[in-house]
């Protein structure tokens, strides 16, 4: 029992910025000798190789300290952050209403919660200065979706269900706020009910000795904890950020019914949807009803499936009755964190779930995944928690991507070269991927905005 309030201590010790860890937690962390509690964070810029840990579901008080331990070993300093999806209801301008949610529905919106000394690390003074119990920071590609600016006072949602006004303190680039649509500080989050830490994310490490110590220790064998480096190659089925997807396939608003289900905006769902399931191949004949936007690249899928004789390897019969694309739920498995899945959207195709259970080893034709990469897809083969049964569209090919997939890995004809400078890491939880990627091309460069996880969670369905 003391050993667990210890190891807790230490978890808030973080929490708050600070380095002691208490004696008899599960791992030392060591920091360099000019930190201690209560130090001043300092601005240098853009730091240098950044790290992300989480879990499938809620972080385990192991992780993190492990995790931390590994960061601080390395010279690098460490954070613990937040996610969510959180519901936006209306918006004002000088106390006149400029954006109102339909009735009783509401727009779903990523939420991040870095402590202070993290984002001065990572963002910089300016818009940790803009941050308190009052007070948020907006990507710009969600602010310009929905209309806000800076001096806007934005009403959320809480988790408790009461409504928190914060002001807009500055609308800045996405890349800034690493891809969050809404960035907090932990006063405001506690005002909203983002009271769980959901990932670990360190800063400054020491590339090769991180690398040594990850596989030398516990983490390596974790099998449902995600590490993503900011240097890592581009993740062929990485999924996109929740204000890409807004931009590419629109803003269903939602409502959560009194027994926890979803529901999406009629509206919505005419303008965006089809009225029924349709037949998406002669040959391989799947009815699904997917986003409009989607269903070109399906059929093109599905089309050269067909054509390259691969036809068999789609269960026709069980995807029809238990697969298709639009179902407006929350994520399955991402807890209580409200992040909406990408089937909400209509987005993400169900296959062969028969063979293909959440958690359970993919089995599915790797020409077949291959395929639907080629085409615009990524898929949940290579998720923290495998989904094999789950192709998410994200507009652009993946096939040609090298990545070290454990499943399925991409057949390479000329791969372009890394881009060794590249730090960039995406705190969106709004994603199911295995990593959000906040822009809309990863073909031909090196940089990946990886979604810090939940929510989102690494690839959470």
């Amino acid at each position: 029992m003391r050993a667990g309030r210890l190891a807790l201590a230490a978890v808030a010790a973080l929490a708050a910025g600070g380095w002691a860890v208490a004696a008899g937690s599960i791992s030392r962390i060591d920091g360099p000798a000019t930190a201690s509690v209560g130090a001043s964070p300092v601005f240098t810029g853009t730091p240098a190789s950044v790290i992300t840990v989480s879990d499938v579901g809620a972080i385990d008080t192991e992780v993190v300290l492990a995790a931390s331990a590994l960061v601080r070993s390395t010279g690098g300093e460490v954070g613990l952050g937040r996610s969510a999806m959180l519901g936006m209801v209306r918006v004002t301008r000088g106390g006149v209403a400029v954006l109102n949610a339909p009735s009783g529905l509401r727009y779903p919106m990523s939420v991040s919660a870095l402590p202070e000394h993290a984002v001065i690390a990572l963002m910089g003074p300016g818009v940790s200065s803009g941050l308190d119990a009052g007070r948020m920071v907006m990507g710009e590609t969600s602010a310009g979706l929905h209309g806000i600016v800076a001096g806007d006072v934005v009403e959320l949602i809480a988790f408790n269900g009461s409504v928190v006004s914060l002001a807009v303190s500055s609308v800045v680039p996405d890349s800034v706020v690493r891809g969050t649509e809404i960035l907090v500080d932990l006063d405001a989050a506690g005002r909203l009910g983002m009271n769980r830490d959901t990932y670990v994310i360190g800063w400054n490490v020491d590339r090769g000795a991180f690398q040594a110590g990850y596989l030398a220790g516990s983490l390596a064998n974790r099998r449902e904890t995600k590490v993503r480096r900011s240097w890592d190659a581009p993740d062929p089925d990485s999924t996109l950020s929740t204000a890409r997807v807004k931009q590419q396939l629109g803003i269903p608003a939602y409502v959560v019914r009194g027994d926890g289900t979803v529901g999406i905006d009629d509206v919505w769902v005419g303008a965006n949807l089809p009225g029924e399931r349709l037949l998406l191949n002669e040959s391989i004949r799947i009815r699904a009803r997917c986003h409009n936007g989607i269903n070109d690249a399906l059929r093109a899928a599905l089309a050269e499936i067909a054509a390259t004789g691969r036809a068999a390897a789609i269960d026709v019969t069980n995807s029809n009755r238990y697969g298709g694309c639009f179902q407006a739920r929350f994520n399955r498995i991402a807890g209580d964190i409200g992040i909406l899945s990408r089937h909400t959207w209509g987005m993400a195709l169900d296959i062969n779930t028969a063979d293909n259970c959440q958690g359970c080893r993919p089995v599915l034709d790797c020409d077949v995944v291959r395929i639907f990469r080629r085409h615009g897809f990524a898929w949940g083969g290579t998720f923290t928690r495998p989904d094999g049964m789950h192709f998410e569209w994200v507009g652009e090919p993946r096939d040609q991507l090298e990545y070290p997939s454990l499943f399925c890995p991409n057949i390479v004809s000329a791969p372009p070269p890394a881009d060794p400078t590249d730090d960039g890491v995406d705190v969106d939880p709004g994603g199911d991927g295995a990593g959000d990627v906040a822009g809309a091309s990863l073909t031909g460069v090196g940089l990946e905005m990886l979604h810090l996880p939940d929510a989102t969670i690494w690839a959470l369905r």
